[in-house]
């Protein structure tokens, strides 16, 4: 019994971590796609009309994951595995953008691995729990 109680604070502890991120990257992004129309993908600096699609499409997928997290809540594996994707791809990006800007000194930033670590941990976490819990109620 305790066992079940443990398991169902962590995958809320998880549910509102996921649910931290995407809101603290919706609303980062989001300053940046209002104030500064400038994006860099994959080292090439993009100015006007293409940084700002790129910029409103990087805040509406952590928003309508952060939405669907909120409306399903029993999903949080695929939202985990959806925002592990998008994060992934999103570090593998800035990674590339920083070893060229800084002529390969620096090979990645703080931020960007700490959001794809996070969803990596949840999901790795979250298959844990699923499975720890299942044994105990047998």
């Amino acid at each position: 019994m305790k066992t079940k109680k443990a398991t169902g604070y962590l995958s809320t502890v998880f549910h509102y971590c996921l649910l931290g991120l995407f809101l603290y990257s919706s609303f980062t992004l989001f300053f940046i796609f209002v104030l500064n129309w400038e994006a860099r993908f994959f080292g090439m600096k993009l100015d006007g009309l293409p940084a700002g699609l790129l910029l409103l499409i990087r805040v509406l997928i952590p928003a309508v994951l952060a939405l669907f997290l909120i409306r399903y809540p029993e999903k949080i594996l695929p939202v985990a595995v959806f925002a592990l994707v998008f994060y992934g791809f999103f570090f593998i990006d800035s990674s590339v953008t920083i070893q060229r800007n800084t002529g390969g000194t620096e090979l990645f930033g703080i931020m960007p691995l700490v959001s794809v670590l996070i969803p990596a941990v949840i999901v790795i976490g979250h298959l844990f729990v699923v499975r720890f819990r299942d044994r105990t109620d047998e």
